[in-house]
């Protein structure tokens, strides 16, 4: 705006002097291209810097010219949750202002999960056991802790191993958290496979003579020699003999039962008499 202002004195002479104003006409406060409304959520253990910030909102237009731009930055954390926050002031020359805040949110987490009860030796299951499953291994490898949270426990097997009657199989349970830190448990099972009744090789199908008043009378070990070699696909555990009691007159019998076990409760009987 220009004031002229003249200045005349009687005889007509005169002055002029042109007095200039300049301003600034500005109430519009600068403009954000693309200001998030939501936390931005990153993958696990990220750090973003301020120049992402700044990125992320695209440029920072004003009616009248190039705004200041101020940032300033805040974190927090609880447990493993990460909270940083970008708060992007755009001041204009005529001290019109908008605020951008940039808040980001992540799990910092770099520790793998634990299993509190991993077997260190094989798990015995005994005799002709339900074969092991991944939940039976999963639950061996005992309860799953992790300082964030486990996502997930699973189980592979290596496969059903032994030609015999003992059998082997290992599984590999392995623990994930959700920032795929990842922990095994190698969970080996063993067991007795063995539905087959152990065998006598020589029982006797006849009545044993002992003659004319034996000198010693037929006892739990006799019984079971007369029975003859017991073998047994795994292995015998156990052979007993247990006496009928003696019969008759002048004519004596007695029958005796012999009883053959394997480790997995297979048993045989051969009767001796």
């Amino acid at each position: 705006r220009t004031f002229t202002i003249t200045a005349a004195d009687d005889c007509e002479n005169e002055a002029e002097c042109a007095v200039v104003f300049t301003w600034m006409e500005d109430q519009e406060d600068p403009e954000f291209d693309s200001c998030p409304e939501d936390f931005v959520e990153l993958p696990c253990n990220s750090n973003p810097a301020q120049a992402d910030a700044l990125d992320l909102i695209g440029d920072i237009t004003d009616n009248c010219g190039m705004p200041q731009v101020e940032v300033n930055v805040t974190n927090d954390a609880i447990g493993c949750t990460r909270l940083r926050t970008y708060t992007i002031t755009a001041t204009d020359d005529c001290d019109n202002e908008a605020e951008c805040v940039v808040a980001y949110i992540w799990t910092a987490d770099l520790e793998a999960p634990a299993f509190s009860a991993c077997p260190a030796v094989p798990v015995n299951l005994g005799c002709n056991p339900a074969l092991p499953t991944e939940a039976s291994a999963v639950a061996a490898a005992g309860a799953v802790t992790d300082n964030c949270a486990v996502a997930s426990v699973d189980a592979v097997s290596g496969g059903i191993m032994g030609g015999g009657c003992l059998k082997t199989e290992t599984w590999t349970v392995t623990a994930l958290d959700d920032c795929d830190n990842d922990n095994t448990c190698m969970v080996t099972f063993s067991w007795i496979m063995d539905i087959q009744d152990p065998d006598f090789a020589a029982c006797p199908a006849g009545p044993i003579n002992l003659g004319c008043n034996p000198p010693v009378l037929p006892n739990a070990a006799a019984a079971i020699a007369a029975a003859g070699l017991v073998t047994d696909n795994c292995g015998v555990a156990t052979v007993i003999a247990v006496s009928g009691g003696i019969m008759g007159g002048c004519v004596k019998t007695e029958v005796w039962t012999v009883t053959a076990f394997d480790d997995c409760g297979n048993d045989e009987i051969c009767e001796i008499t």
